[in-house]
């Protein structure tokens, strides 16, 4: 018997196998497929929101930016006195919420206009921010790397300034500080769509310091992020995902404030990104799975029952081999394979039927073979017992030439007499002989050519043939 590997049937699995694992492989590559490609749609979803709420943060420093062009090109704030640009600088401040105070300084860092202004407190030297000196140092807009609290109002607050400078000569100028409220800020980011557990959060770049957000964040403002995410960030890295320190997974999506160091993040729960993308792509995959499973289930029945014929033929092969053609394959039903094993019994029954002649054939040549054998041991039977009669009578036949010619005594007449009644007794026995081997031969004894008499004529008892072997015996 071949080898599983080599029969037909195990070619016909593999064949349907391979035809089944191919498109379940091809599947699971096209899931896999469509899983990255949501993956990278969640991912410029996820820049998407970080843009609109940088363009929302954006708008408020477009704000402050309008309070310091409205400055430059005011002549009585320029040409007014530091109680008259406290007035101004009110009127600018109570027109924006999210405004917490508006405070001009030159750039000997001393105080010449302040909203709100407070008697008490006095005009303060603006030398102790560093974000101020910084502007000084360079005439651009500089901001705060840190939550501070105002020195006139106390309030909690991030700063910007921002160089001023009258519109007509003599072009004086200073610089204008813009305090933003923290507790106003997260306001602006209001209509983001953010998802469940999603969060808005203002990091400054430089340390990495959490400046403002989403409310949710605000508990963790001057903290720092994560010295990794804020690697990630340097290199330009617009979007990635990360772990926070109790294992969830974020992913993160940041753009910058123009003209700051300061970047809008926008923090989105993993499970709730990926979790549906990952979610389809499992029912997917074990929809397919289960289809290839219900496949490889029909394909090994239909495997199992080609087997089983397969083998009832092969079993019939090889009786039919060993000269057994009674033995049928006994397969029922109509598909090829029975048609097939039905073909085959027929073929058996015809050779069956062939065998049988042939066999009958043999039988009867025996018979023939045997009769002749029989005729020719009578016909040589004959020969000696005629040769042998003639040898006997020659005695009473010349006694009786004697006895006629008168060529016998008397006294020799009675001896010769005895000798002719002799012969012509061992004359009958010859004949009684024959007789018996005539009738023995006639009772299909075989008789060859070197005919023993005696054993023949033992018992005189005839012998029965024996048929060929097989179905066909007789």
């Amino acid at each position: 018997m071949r080898r599983v590997s080599a029969s037909f049937a195990a070619q016909i699995l593999v064949l349907f196998a391979v035809a089944s694992v191919v498109p379940l492989l091809g599947s699971l590559v096209e899931s896999r497929g469509q899983e990255v490609a949501a993956e990278r749609q969640a991912f410029r979803n996820a820049q998407v929101v970080a843009s609109a709420a940088a363009r929302q943060f954006d708008d408020l420093m477009g704000d402050a930016r309008q309070a310091a062009r409205v400055v430059s090109g005011l002549p009585a704030f320029w040409d007014g006195d530091d109680a008259a640009r406290d007035e101004i600088l009110s009127v600018l401040s109570d027109t924006q919420p999210a405004f917490s105070g508006l405070t001009y300084f030159t750039a000997d860092f001393r105080q010449h206009g302040r909203s709100h202004y407070d008697p008490a407190v006095g005009r303060l030297d603006y030398s102790v921010r560093a974000y101020a000196r910084e502007a000084v140092a360079t005439g651009q807009l500089a901001v705060t790397d840190e939550v501070l609290v105002g020195l006139t109002t106390g309030n909690v607050i991030v700063t910007v300034a921002l160089p001023v400078r009258e519109d007509a000569a003599p072009f004086r100028a200073g610089f204008l500080i813009v305090s933003l409220k923290l507790d106003e800020i997260p306001n602006i980011w209001a209509k983001v769509p953010l998802p469940t557990g999603g969060a808005v959060t203002l990091v400054d770049t430089r340390a990495g310091r959490i400046l403002a957000g989403s409310p949710d964040i605000l508990p963790h403002v001057n903290e720092t992020i994560p010295p990794a995410r804020l690697e990630r960030i340097r290199v330009g890295e617009s979007v990635f995902r990360d772990t926070e320190t109790d294992d969830a997974e974020l992913l993160w999506a940041w753009q910058p404030v123009a003209d700051t160091p300061w970047i809008v993040m926008v923090g989105t729960p993993g499970a709730a990104v990926f979790g549906p993308i990952y979610a389809e792509a499992l029912r997917r995959m074990l929809g397919t799975l289960a289809l290839t499973i219900v496949a490889f289930g029909l394909l090994f029945m239909l495997w199992r029952r080609l087997t089983s014929r397969l083998g009832l033929l092969q079993a019939a092969a090889g009786y039919w081999a060993r000269g057994d053609w009674t033995h049928r394959a006994g397969l029922g039903g109509r598909d090829e394979l029975s048609q097939l094993g039905q073909a085959f019994d027929h073929m058996a029954t015809q050779v069956e039927e062939s065998e049988c002649a042939r066999q009958q054939a043999e039988v009867a040549l025996r018979e023939a073979r045997t009769a002749e054998a029989r005729l020719e041991g009578v016909t040589l039977t004959a020969r000696e017992l005629a040769h042998r009669l003639n040898n006997e009578l020659q005695t009473p036949i010349a006694v009786l030439e004697l006895l006629q010619a008168g060529a016998v005594t008397p006294r020799e007449q009675p001896e010769l007499v005895s000798h002719a009644i002799a012969s012509l007794v061992a004359a009958g026995e010859s004949i009684t002989q024959f007789q018996r081997v005539v009738r023995v031969a006639t009772r299909e004894t075989p008789v060859g050519p070197a005919l023993d008499l005696e054993r023949s004529l033992e018992g005189d008892k005839p012998s029965v043939s024996v048929a060929g072997d097989g179905a066909c015996a007789s």
